[in-house]
């Protein structure tokens, strides 16, 4: 729970860092305009996606060879700490080519079980359609650490497991302006092979409302799949399943 506390800070105060932005908006829209049509620049940063996910769960876990159930249902959902923190910096697009990176923290307590899972990704991607609609195409590394620790009444003893694995994954992201100040976000991505876990899927999609030149607020939903396994017997480990619910974020540009 410290850890999940501690990454909401740092979500909030890197939210409060970049508040300038959006009170400098209004007056640095001419300034941007004209530096824009003078072809000074390419490149274009964010810091964002970054949002709060509040996540369920419908998985089979192994830990140490016992097998649990990880479900969490909405009803359960706000009985016990079922949240996520998603960090995401978009940055440097020159002509066609970008890169981003991402982390998250997620903390689940279903059942007799506590579950916390940290990732980090680094993609580059190419666009592919520019204009009112864009489309990237994207490819790169996640690295996953998941901890569970396993309440156990027979022993009176808890069973804990921590792994970690890096997966490659490809996917597109798909924007569409579809007014002045509002639009769509979607991304796709699929991974694993069975060089990390044997197969990942991960799916968001958002509606943004861009009431600033360079902030937007948006809400939507993601689901992460995972299935991993490795060990035999009193030493296996498996996680095989959904996180998913809905999110509710910010995204900061220049």
């Amino acid at each position: 729970m410290s850890k999940l506390k501690a990454a909401l800070a740092v979500l909030i105060i890197s939210l409060l860092v970049c508040l300038p932005a959006i009170a400098q908006d209004s007056s640095d829209a001419a300034q941007d305009t004209e530096s824009e049509s003078a072809g000074s620049s390419n490149w274009e940063f964010s810091v964002g996606p970054s949002y709060i996910w509040l996540v369920t769960q419908s998985a089979d876990i192994t830990v140490r060879g016992d097998d649990v159930d990880g479900d969490v249902s909405y009803k359960n959902v706000f009985d016990n700490t079922n949240l996520g923190v998603v960090f995401h910096l978009e940055a440097v697009r020159k002509q066609s080519w970008g890169l981003f990176a991402g982390f998250s923290y997620v903390e689940l307590n279903p059942h007799d079980i506590d579950l916390e899972q940290i990732t980090a990704e680094a993609a580059a991607m190419y666009r592919l359609i520019e204009g009112d609609l864009i489309i990237d195409g994207f490819g790169g590394l996640r690295y996953n650490q998941m901890d569970v620790e396993l309440e156990d009444h027979r022993s009176g003893k808890d069973q804990d497991q921590t792994k970690d694995w890096v997966d490659p994954f490809f996917g597109l992201k798909w924007k569409w302006k579809f007014a002045e100040k509002w639009g769509t976000n979607l991304r796709a991505d699929a991974g694993g092979f069975s060089i990390g876990s044997k197969k990942t899927f991960n799916f968001v999609g958002m509606l943004d409302f861009k009431p600033w030149q360079h902030v937007e607020f948006f809400g939507g939903y993601r689901g992460l799949f995972q299935h991993y396994s490795t060990g035999r017997d009193g030493h296996k480990f498996k996680y095989s399943g959904w996180m998913h619910g809905p999110m509710l974020g910010l995204n900061i540009t220049w």
